[in-house]
């Protein structure tokens, strides 16, 4: 089987930094996640962090010239879905 030669090379590379709050007796806050990536073969368009039944969209950035950066705050880890459009690429990624 032949792969067009139009499908666009898709490479993700994340750089995540996180923060986690200190825990006191029931008191449990969320941490807060950063994450940069960049896609090749996308130079322009948007990515979607999707909850996991990907019902409902949790955040969404900007690509440009091939990278994206997501900063917010999350309550606990989650497996959670990412749409990449043009293309309508999906992954799978843990965001602490």
């Amino acid at each position: 089987m032949a792969i067009p030669k139009l499908l666009p090379l898709l490479v993700l590379s994340f750089s995540l930094t996180f923060t986690f709050p200190t825990v006191k007796g029931q008191n449990i806050k969320g941490g807060e996640y950063f994450i940069t990536a960049t896609v090749k073969g996308v130079d322009s368009g948007t990515v979607r962090m999707l909850s996991a039944d990907a019902n409902s969209v949790l955040d969404s950035a900007a690509i440009t010239g091939g990278a994206f950066s997501m900063k917010g705050e999350i309550n606990m880890p989650e497996r959670l879905l990412f749409n990449i459009s043009p293309g309508n690429w999906n992954f799978r990624a843990f965001v602490e």
